[in-house]
């Protein structure tokens, strides 16, 4: 690959890699390999930026999605390890999740379930809803999502339990015919009707349970799959970062959703937080031919200026350091790992250092911030 970018003069490139990989043993070693032998240094990707990209394909390339968000949309995007789970509403993002039920995983934390239990189904169904009730008693309005869109590895192989050519299509009749032929049916049976491998085999039970609950869980109407990917993401962030006028969307809307809703959650005074960041901008705006800094960081500080206040939601005796160690232990969609840290940084020494509140809320203020 590397001597096909020299080839064609490309000079600008690099490697990613997700969480799954970096969750391996021998991650490291492979990407140091990797590295002495190309000069490609992979970057790790945290599961929120996984998400962002994969959100940002969906909302650039999948059909009529601006209709689809208007009625209330989830995307899940089934890894390996992990679930991803992302609400928009009205149009607008409004939440994420992140959940430890990727197929791999629940294969082996119930293996031992599985050679035991004489009704796996169940327990695996069990397993599977204790999991998602911490999704839906999170979620605005659980039960208004009329769509699901199904990513990720979980979609390749729900694609060959689907007919062909159902890629960004509706398939709910056909997955819930698959769920009836999947879960009575022995290993034998679903490798000769589907070519499953053995792999596939360990996985396809999970992953038909996991969106057969959530549709039902959920009442969701119309069930899609996408054959978008993280890549077409990774090339969305690329014009992005280019400032193309291709992208049909606002990025940073999906970052500034998930900070809010992070404050909400730690109940930070809505009026007072508005004013800080209404003013932090005010600042980087008018300041910006001494600073120098682009857009990228005034999302930044925009984000730090919504989360500025979620220690107190442990203490307001120390809010800077709850600041930080709660903005570094939560998933910020959008922000790469040094970006979170950078974030949360921020917020520590805002309410860390201070005089005292000079902002004209006083109602839940109490002096926390300047």
């Amino acid at each position: 690959m590397v001597r096909l970018f020299k080839d064609y003069g490309v000079v600008d490139y690099g490697g990613f890699a997700g969480n799954v990989f970096f969750e391996a043993s021998n991650a490291e070693f492979v990407r140091d390999q990797l590295y002495n032998r190309t000069g490609v240094w992979l970057q790790q990707l945290a599961v929120s930026e996984e998400t962002y990209h994969r959100a940002n394909a969906v909302m650039q390339y999948f059909p009529h999605f601006d209709q689809l968000a208007r009625e209330g949309t989830l995307l899940i995007d089934i890894g390996g390890g992990t679930v991803e789970l992302l609400a928009f509403q009205n149009g607008q993002f409004c939440f994420a999740r992140n959940l430890p039920l990727g197929p791999i995983r629940v294969v082996e934390e119930l293996k031992q379930v599985q050679r035991t239990e004489t009704n796996y189904v169940a327990v695996l169904r069990d397993y599977i809803d204790s999991k998602l009730m911490n999704f839906i008693r999170l979620v605005p309005d659980p039960h208004t999502y009329q769509h699901l869109i199904i990513m990720g590895t979980g979609q390749h192989l729900l694609s060959k339990l689907l007919p062909a050519g159902t890629a960004n299509q509706e398939v709910l009749s056909a997955l819930q015919q698959a769920y009836q032929v999947v879960v009575p049916a022995s290993d034998q049976l679903l490798a000769e009707r589907y070519g499953l491998n053995s792999a596939e085999l360990d996985q396809v039970l999970p992953t038909v349970l996991l969106v057969h609950e959530l549709v039902a869980n959920l009442r969701i109407q119309h069930v899609w799959t996408s054959s978008i990917d993280l890549l077409d993401g990774l090339a969305v962030n690329a014009a992005i970062n280019a400032d193309s006028r291709a992208i049909k969307f606002d990025h940073t809307s999906i970052i500034r959703a998930s900070a809010t809703w992070l404050s909400d959650w730690y109940r930070v005074d809505q009026p007072h937080r508005d004013a800080v960041t209404k003013m932090a901008l005010q600042l980087f705006n008018r300041l910006k031919s001494l600073h120098g800094l682009g857009k990228r960081e005034r999302v930044l500080l925009e984000t730090a200026a919504l989360l500025a206040d979620v220690g107190t939601y442990i203490d307001e005796q120390d809010v800077g350091s709850n600041n930080e160690y709660l903005i570094r232990a939560t998933d910020v969609i959008g922000l790469s790992i040094h970006e979170q840290r950078m974030v949360a940084l921020i917020t520590h020494i805002y309410t860390s250092h201070k005089p005292g509140c000079t902002c004209q809320w006083t109602t839940g203020c109490a002096g926390r911030s300047g």
